[in-house]
Formats: structure tokens, sequence, C-alpha cells
């Protein structure tokens, strides 16, 4: 009887994919490593540059054309001075939550942003709750800015009118549809991630153009000129409110509307090179 024939070893390495093939690139950039250190899995292509960082961020906060349009409320509310100062206040505070915001997105920079850091940060029995209520604070945040930004447009554009035509009349619903149209445009710019950054690029030379030449335009050519003192040091309050304070607390929310949604860089940290430094540079 023949002996039985040894039993081959195996060679558990035929059906191994290679881990590295010719004309493959496996390499792993810094951006998309940590990253995945932080669980994420990479999914944005990073062609976001850095002046169209700066011009998103700019334009969406667009902290003149708030104190545009919010002028007259602040005014009325407690005269000039309120107007002045509450915004000088809110300027203060808003360098402090840019500054915050600076280090936190660089230390992890992802398109999450804060619903992130808070279930990083906070203690573990409170992390989901946490960041899920954080989460909805922003996107309620998101939601409340566009609406009211829309409005502010619709009221300057109605506005434009009433001072070329001033027996028109304003209707509310003209505000509505006028802010309509700027929300189905945002739309429709909006599904394109290239088309969003050059078009903000491009606005913010444009902003920064129509701040220089209204700066210097509107004192030139006005016929008289209000005294100093009165500006800084006179309250005119009007607001219905039986005390001063109250009335420049109230003022407050209307200055804090120019500085709102200051956290935009860090949202495009997945959109970028390099994001610890650029959304950090923001600041």
């Amino acid at each position: 009887m023949a002996p039985p024939e040894a039993e081959k070893p195996v060679d558990h390495t035929l059906n191994r994919r290679p881990s590295v093939s010719k004309g493959e690139n496996t390499e792993i950039s810094n951006d998309a490593a940590r990253l995945m250190a932080m669980g994420y899995q990479p999914q944005m292509r990073r062609d976001i540059s850095t002046l169209q960082l700066i011009g998103v961020a700019f334009m969406v906060t667009a902290s003149w054309l708030g104190v545009l349009g919010g002028f007259t409320t602040g005014v009325v509310v407690g005269g000039s001075v309120c107007l002045i100062y509450s915004l000088i206040i809110v300027g203060v505070f808003s360098t402090f939550f840019a500054i915050t915001l600076g280090e936190l997105a660089s230390a992890m920079p992802t398109a999450g942003g804060q619903y992130y850091w808070v279930s990083v940060l906070a203690p573990k029995k409170l992390s989901r709750p946490s960041a899920f209520f954080t989460g909805l604070c922003n996107l309620a945040g998101g939601v409340v800015a566009t609406a009211g930004s829309s409005v502010l447009l619709g009221n300057m554009v109605l506005a434009c009118v009433k001072l070329y035509q001033p027996s028109f009349e304003i209707h509310a619903w003209q505000n509505w549809l006028i802010g309509l149209a700027f929300n189905w445009t945002a739309c429709s710019v909006n599904m394109s991630k290239k088309t969003v950054a050059r078009t903000l690029s491009v606005g913010m030379f444009i902003s920064i153009a129509v701040v220089i030449g209204l700066v210097i335009s509107i004192p030139a050519t006005s016929p008289k000129h209000t005294d100093a003192k009165f500006i800084f040091t006179s309250t005119e309050n009007v607001s219905g409110w039986s005390s001063d304070v109250i009335a420049f607390l109230v003022d407050l929310i209307n200055a804090n509307y120019s500085f709102g949604i200051i956290d935009t860089a860090v949202h495009l940290a997945e959109d970028i090179t390099n994001p610890e430094n650029k959304a950090n540079l923001l600041r």
C-alpha cells in the first residue's frame, strides 16, 4: 500500500490583495489622516482656496450690511449712543468668541464644528445629548439667519424704490416675495460648491468697494453734519421702554445681528487643505 502523500501547505497569500499595486497611489494626506483619527471618513474634495475661504466668511457675516439693515432700529431704540456703543461692546465679545472658535478649529478641524467639539469635550454621560442639542441650535441659528438676511435684503430693495418714488406704498407681501426670490437665487448658486466660493470671493471685493464708496461719498455730499457731541453723548429713547438701560440692552440684540455666523470658516474645514491653520487664520 502506497504511503499517503504529504499534505501540501496552503499558501494564504494567493488570494490576498497586494498592499501596493503598480500605478496605485496609497498615500494618505495629512488632512485625511487627521480626519480619520477623529473618527471621520474623508468625503469632501479639498478644493477651496484660502482667498475663497476668506470671501465666504466675509460675505456670510457681512457686518456692515447688518449695521446698515438695523440702523433705523438702533436709532429708534436708544439713539446714536446706543447704536455706536452697542456695536463696540458686541464686537469685543464677538472677538472672544472668534478666538475660542479658532482654537477649537485648530485642534479639531471638522465640518461639524461645535456639535463635534461638544461630543468630545463634554462628560461621557452628557456627550450625545449635548452634541445633539448643540447641533440643533446651530441648525436653527442658520435657518433664522437665512430668513433674516432675506427680509433684510427685501427691506433694502423696497427702501431704494421708496427713495426713488416717494409715493410708493410698501406692503409686507412685497417684502416676502423679494425675500423668497433671494432665497431661491441663493439655493441655485449653492448647487455648486465652486460657484459659491467664486461668487462670494468676487462679492467680497465688491462689498469692500461699496463700503469705501459709502464712507467717502455720504459725508462728502451731505449738505449738513450733526455735531459730534450729539452723536456720541445724546440718547433718544422712543422705543416705549421707560428705562434707558433696558433700551440699551435691547439694542445689543440688534448689534449682535451684525456679528452673527462668525463660525462659517469652521464648517468649511473639510473643503480646504491644512484647515487647522487656515480656519484659525480667520479668527
